[in-house]
C-alpha cells in the first residue's frame, strides 16, 4: 500500500508542476514551459515513474509472481512509445536548455 500511495504522490505533485508552468499534462500537446524545478530535480519523468510505483505496489499488493512483470513491460513500453519521442520534441522546443537539464538529471531515478 505504502508504493501505491507514493505512486500517486508523485504524480499529484508533479501534474501540479506541469499545471502551475502552464504545460498541458498530456503527451505531446501544448508544451509551453521545461519543468526542472521540485521533484524534476531528481527524476526526468517523475509522472511515469510514479505510475510504474503504483503499478509495482499492486503487484506487490496481490502477492503474486505473475503480476510482478506488468510493472516491468510498462516500463519499457512507456520508454518507448512516449520518452524517447518526448525526449526529441523537447530538444527540439529547449536546444540549450534540455540537454544540459539532462545533463544534471536522470532519465528515472
Amino acid at each position: 500500500m505504502a508504493l501505491i500511495l507514493t505512486g500517486l504522490v508523485l504524480l499529484v505533485i508533479a501534474g501540479g508542476l506541469f499545471k502551475r508552468a502552464g504545460t498541458d499534462l498530456i503527451p505531446f500537446r501544448n508544451v509551453s514551459a521545461l519543468v526542472t524545478t521540485g521533484v524534476y530535480r531528481f527524476t526526468r519523468n517523475p509522472m511515469y515513474l510514479g505510475m510504474a510505483t503504483v503499478l509495482l505496489g499492486g503487484a506487490v499488493a496481490l502477492g503474486a509472481a505473475t503480476a510482478l512483470p506488468v510493472p516491468l513491460l510498462f516500463v519499457v513500453v512507456i520508454e518507448m512509445r512516449f520518452i524517447r519521442p518526448e525526449e526529441e520534441m523537447l530538444r527540439g522546443l529547449f536546444p540549450e536548455d534540455f540537454p544540459a537539464y539532462c545533463a544534471r538529471v536522470r532519465r528515472w531515478i
